[in-house]
């Protein structure tokens, strides 16, 4: 069920998002949030199964159930891989700029050092 409940969070984040000149939710807080508990509920619900899966089942079935939560996790990644691309195509194509620009100051420069044969000196050792 909990598993169930995280896919609440891809139609937030996608409110996050859409439209693109202007989000239903505003706020950089939120993205990074949602984007967060996803992260976290991605190891607790995901991973800690698929590293506890082989234990629960008989020694002779260990192998094969440690291979189908390989399959199935690497099969959730391509299918949400597939969603992302076609929810990024429901958005449309961007508008503007994907990167806020901000004014930055010119940077001092130092003049170039030259260096003439006159301020070379040597370092002479007795032999």
């Amino acid at each position: 069920m909990a598993s169930g409940l995280r896919l609440l969070l891809v139609p937030l984040l996608l409110l996050c998002a859409a439209p693109r000149h202007s989000p239903h939710i505003i706020g950089d807080i939120y993205p990074i949030m949602f984007s967060v508990i996803l992260g976290f509920s991605n190891g607790l619900f995901g991973s800690v199964p698929m590293i506890m899966a082989p234990s629960r089942v008989g020694r002779e079935h260990r192998e094969i159930a440690g291979n189908m939560m390989t399959l199935s996790y690497n099969g959730g990644l391509l299918s949400g891989t597939l969603v992302s691309y076609l929810l990024l195509n429901m958005l449309g194509p961007p508008t503007g700029s994907p990167c806020r620009i901000y004014p930055t100051p010119p940077l001092p420069t130092l003049p170039p050092i030259i260096t003439t044969p006159s301020n070379i000196s040597f370092i002479t050792t007795p032999h």
